[in-house]
């Protein structure tokens, strides 16, 4: 498998125990009010290499895009302020064009042959010293103003344009934000950034860059009730469900629902009911769970 050549955003499963210690990280709707928000543009992810005597467009593995040009010359321009001081800087991004599907993009982006109508959406920044050493120690907000200030008179629809960003506590709760841009089309979900994080080369499972993807929807019918820890000691912790390889577990529920489900368990052991979810792990279990409602609707759950 070829190298990635940026700091690659993972799904919140995928942060190391050791990062979600260190940074209080205890689930995904917690970072709305800590880590600014991007939308996650459907594309190509794009290194656009800006120097004193020559710009480059390449993929995340290295390999040089022949199909952009115009994005070449479009992104010396906005970042000549910077090469008349003599000082090289990178754009990191994503190639992305409205209304056709990731597919058509992906085509277009890796041929030889000119795609003028594929634009590149910018949401980092690096000198190319850091690029080049693969590191930045300059915090993503720190980044960001630096991109902004370069290109904040974009429209959307140049060829360069800035990547929609929203500070910490603006955009609500993350995986429904994400969902409504998967439902308007042209994007596949939304990136959360720490603000206060460094960029470095490779994976980011310590929890600077995460990627929240669309959830779907289950029906599953409830066999048990597990009491809390912490706070819900005493009351429901989890509802039990049956998964596709055994039982599963589910919470989200609200306290009303949680003290009277624990009382009563039989209000609820035996019903179906409706579980967003990142789809199940290789041993079968929700990735990501949330209780969503009873689906008084429903004779036959899934997986029966």
């Amino acid at each position: 498998m070829a190298e990635y050549l940026i700091h690659k955003a993972v799904e919140f499963d995928k942060v190391t125990a050791k990062a979600k210690k260190e940074k209080g990280l205890t689930d995904l709707a917690s970072l709305a009010i800590r880590y600014g928000a991007q939308r996650k543009y459907d594309g190509c992810n794009g290194i656009l290499l800006v120097k004193p005597n020559e710009t480059a467009l390449l993929s995340r593995t290295g390999e040089v895009v022949r199909s952009c040009d115009h994005i070449r010359k479009a992104g010396r321009v906005l970042m000549s302020p910077l090469l008349e001081k003599g000082r090289a800087v990178v754009l990191l991004g994503e190639v992305w064009q409205a209304g056709q599907p990731q597919s058509k993009i992906s085509g277009d982006f890796r041929r030889h042959d000119p795609a003028p109508h594929l634009q590149f959406i910018a949401f980092d920044t690096l000198y190319l010293d850091e690029y080049q050493e693969g590191i930045s120690y300059r915090p993503f907000a720190e980044r960001y103003i630096q991109l902004h200030t370069f290109l904040r008179a974009t429209h959307p629809t140049d060829t360069v344009r800035l990547c929609e960003t929203y500070n910490p506590g603006t955009y609500g709760d993350p995986q429904a934000f994400a969902d409504q841009l998967v439902e308007q089309g042209g994007y596949d979900g939304l990136i959360l950034r720490d603000p206060f994080a460094i960029w470095t080369r490779g994976s980011g499972t310590g929890g600077e860059i995460l990627k929240v993807k669309n959830t779907e929807t289950f029906d599953l019918r409830v066999i048990g009730v597990e009491e809390g820890k912490g706070k819900y000691a005493g009351t429901l912790g989890a509802l039990v469900l049956r998964g596709p390889k055994g039982p599963v577990t589910c919470s989200g529920m609200s306290d009303e629902q949680r003290n009277q489900w624990w009382a009563e368990p039989s209000l609820i052991v035996g019903q179906i009911v409706e579980v967003a979810a990142l789809g199940f792990t290789v041993k079968g279990s929700l990735r990501e769970p949330r209780f969503k409602g009873i689906r008084h609707d429903k004779e036959h759950a899934d997986y029966e």
